[in-house]
């Protein structure tokens, strides 16, 4: 699986979306992807979002990741806002050797902490909605346990409730309003280093695509999430039964349950999947959350 097989695909998204934005709410937020719209200046924005991920390479191999995340986003300018995401994660692996002997590891603690900046260098406004785009630059610190044992013997990397890895990203964001329509997309690319067990979890290109519409009070959302990542490295050697590509649709809906507050609740399932040897794949991905601004 090559990342580079994507880059005239990133480029005519660009030039699509370019070329579409010749011509305000900011409560529309989609689940997982990313936006253009920054925060007023000197106003906060809080969100915590829960999640269940159900994952699996074989009949014999399954996992499952309970996800609570607190996401706290501030309006440097009108242009620039910054956000710090702290996480909790619950993990648990059973896995079948030579068809009988079953092993279990599980693990639960403070998982590692993101931090985004998301500076939008266009913005257009029209009467009945704005296009806009915006760069994203983040930084995954290594807040999390990653070096967690049982019984004496360290938990495996997947397990970990963080990776021990300083990881970076960089993308580019946008959101096109026309009237109760949203549209939001992105691209982001993930280089992710070794921790101090010699373990890299592969560099990780993600894209995404999501519409919004607005009735009253509610949300109607849909999504379409990619993720190709490459291979993990082990003592700088490639682990064959990692990586690959998969694309999610991701039905979901948010409701004002107060001027200023959000519920929101979607369920990501896989429509393709490309997956190395016998990588771990997704099989459903449950998100509900609450989100808070003023």
């Amino acid at each position: 699986m090559k990342i580079s097989n994507f880059k005239m695909t990133i480029f005519a998204f660009c030039i699509l979306h370019f070329a579409l934005c010749t011509d305000k709410a900011h409560a529309h937020l989609p689940m997982e992807t990313e936006y253009a719209e920054t925060l007023p200046k000197d106003s906060w924005e809080a969100r915590f979002h829960a999640g269940y991920m159900d994952m699996s390479s074989s009949e014999d191999n399954w996992m499952t990741e309970q996800m609570y995340e607190l996401n706290i986003g501030y309006g440097l300018t009108r242009d620039l806002s910054v956000y710090i995401e702290p996480t909790y994660k619950v993990k648990k692996m059973e896995m079948l050797h030579g068809g009988t002997h079953l092993m279990k590891e599980d693990s639960s603690g403070i998982g590692d902490t993101d931090v985004l900046a998301r500076y939008r260098f266009r913005k257009k406004d029209r009467e009945d909605g704005s296009c806009q785009q915006a760069l994203l630059i983040g930084i995954k610190l290594p807040t999390g346990a990653w070096n967690l044992e049982e019984n004496g013997t360290r938990l495996m990397d997947m397990v970990q409730p963080g990776t021990g890895s300083v990881d970076y990203r960089a993308g580019l964001a946008m959101t096109h309003r026309k009237g109760k329509f949203t549209l939001d997309g992105d691209v982001i690319y993930t280089v992710k280093t070794e921790n101090q067990e010699d373990y890299k979890f592969g560099n990780l290109l993600s894209y995404d695509l999501a519409g919004l519409y607005q009735m009253k009070d509610t949300y109607l959302m849909l999504e379409l999430n990619g993720r190709v990542a490459e291979k993990d490295e082990i003592g700088g050697d490639k682990d064959s039964d990692t990586g690959g590509h998969q694309l999610f649709i991701n039905p979901g809906i948010s409701y004002h349950i107060l001027p200023n507050a959000m519920l929101m609740f979607s369920v990501q399932v896989p429509i393709y999947t490309d997956m190395n040897g016998d990588a771990q794949k997704i099989n459903y991905h449950a998100m509900g959350g609450l989100h808070w601004y003023y």
